[in-house]
Order: C-alpha cells, then structure tokens, then sequence
C-alpha cells in the first residue's frame, strides 16, 4: 500500500492542534467517558503502558514524530519511567526510547483485546 509523503504543517499549526486535543482531554490513553482533563487521561494512559509490560502485551501507539506527523506503530513496552518508554519494535527487530509526551493514544493490540 502506497501512502504519498506529506509535508509537515507549521509548528503553530501543530500546537494550536495539540491544545485541543489537551482541553478535550484527548492525551495518552484517552478512553470516551473519562474526565476530561488531561492529567486524568495521561494517568490512564500510564496505568495502560504498565499494564502491557506486566502482562508483554503488544499495542498499537499512536506515536508524533518531531515535525509533528503521527503514526502508529505495534510495539511491546519494556519500561516507563522518567517520562521516557522504552519499547520493543518486533517489525524492526529493535529497542527503543520515546518521550511520553509524544504517544498521542494507546491501546491493545486487536488480537489482545478482551
């Protein structure tokens, strides 16, 4: 499947966007019918990466990228801690290390849902 490059929007363009999602409580591990400040949402979405390392479940992370463009990846979490993931990408055979800041959602991977 082909999907045509696309160029970056601008920085203020990229945080207007992320303000919003921040005051609709959109942030990591937003679930519908939670409270809609993004403390909470951050808090679920922690409790959902601690979770998947506990139990070496693969998830699906919406992941942006410094230029601001989103994508999502499948990856196994390792450990979190200092505002850091560390995680295991098995497409690419790979470790590494992403700033929480930049996960934008998370959830189980559909063959791990329940």
């Amino acid at each position: 499947m082909y999907t045509a490059p696309r160029m970056a929007p601008p920085a203020e363009e990229v945080e207007a966007r992320l303000d919003v999602l921040r005051q609709a409580g959109a942030g990591v591990g937003h679930h519908p019918g939670t409270a809609a400040g993004s403390e909470a949402a951050t808090q679920l979405g922690l409790e959902a990466l601690q979770r998947a390392i506990r139990l070496k479940q693969r998830i699906h992370m919406n992941v942006v990228d410094s230029l601001g463009n989103a994508s999502m990846e499948v990856v196994v979490p390792l450990s979190v801690s200092g505002g850091r993931v560390r995680v295991f990408d098995p497409a690419k055979d790979t470790e590494r290390v992403l700033s929480v800041h930049r996960i934008i959602d998370i959830e189980a991977a559909e063959e791990l849902r329940q």
